[in-house]
């Protein structure tokens, strides 16, 4: 309730202003990740990875826009190029080959008719020739999706570049 004793309507999204702010603080934890070893270290320390973890759980809200998204994708990517012990605990404790997975369904609006069926969601059945292309930001969202699904994924002890 105000001053004045009337019910405030809940907020359900951040205010545009908001946003902006928390996307411009992702880019900078970004720029200074990729520019300062000591930065690594010190979120890896932090388990910066476990916050960014679970804001990407929430990947069906649209309290987040599409930019406050991107950027925790690339942050994600960023700390599990720069850290193995980041992108192994991604991969094992938080289980992030389910939460990309599921990362990549809701962001290409994927759905499972059958096991081993997919369809786009309000598409079934629709040829894929017919299919509407992705949008520019769902192209951007997957392929920050499957460079950490990458990074994941990769072992480092199997192949060498040389």
């Amino acid at each position: 309730e105000d001053e004045e004793g009337a019910e405030k309507e809940p907020c359900s999204a951040l205010e545009n202003s908001d946003q902006e702010v928390i996307v411009e603080a992702l880019k900078s934890i970004c720029n200074i990740l990729l520019h300062n070893e000591t930065a690594q270290v010190r979120a890896a320390e932090l388990q910066l990875i476990k916050g960014v973890a679970e804001r990407l759980k929430q990947c069906y809200d649209p309290t987040w826009g599409y930019e406050v998204h991107f950027f925790d994708l690339r942050l994600t990517f960023l700390l599990t190029a720069l850290r193995l012990d980041v992108r192994a605990q991604l991969a094992q404790e938080l289980h992030g080959i389910r939460l990309l997975g599921n990362q990549l369904d809701a962001t290409l609006g994927l759905c499972w008719p059958e096991t081993l069926e997919t369809a786009r969601a309000g598409f079934e059945g629709t040829p894929p020739e017919e299919l509407p292309p992705l949008s520019r930001e769902q192209t951007e969202l997957a392929v920050e999706i499957l460079k950490i699904l990458f990074n994941i994924t990769f072992n480092t002890n199997k192949c060498k570049v040389g």
